[in-house]
């Protein structure tokens, strides 16, 4: 851990942004002060029950790079792009794979 710059937390899911730093400002100072990026890209509408392809899952805010202050959050990035699947749950499309449907109910925070 010594070589390392930071950590990101929350990719690929949906916790909301302030718990995220909660969590991620006690990692750091646990391990040296380090630095952090949170993953925002559908965490909008937090925890909605599942995590592959959930309904109401929604954008979370725009990513923005943080200067200053007194944390070590350096950003809230959209880490996971948006409209990419979890898999074939949900309706679908294998994991990895660009998601129409998927893209357009992150938007609305509606069902694909």
């Amino acid at each position: 851990m010594d070589k390392a710059h930071g950590f990101f937390t929350n990719v690929s899911n949906f916790d909301k942004t302030q718990s995220e730093r909660d969590y991620a400002g006690k990692l750091s100072s646990k391990i040296g002060w380090k630095h952090y990026i949170i993953d925002v890209s559908r965490n909008s509408n937090g925890w909605t029950g599942t995590w592959c392809n959930p309904s109401r899952a929604k954008l979370g805010q725009d990513p923005e790079v943080t200067e200053g202050g007194d944390t070590r959050l350096d950003a809230l990035l959209w880490v996971k792009h948006p409209g990419v699947s979890d898999g074939t749950c949900n309706g679908g499309p294998a994991a990895g794979v660009w998601w129409q449907a998927g893209a357009e109910a992150l938007v609305t925070g509606g069902s694909p």
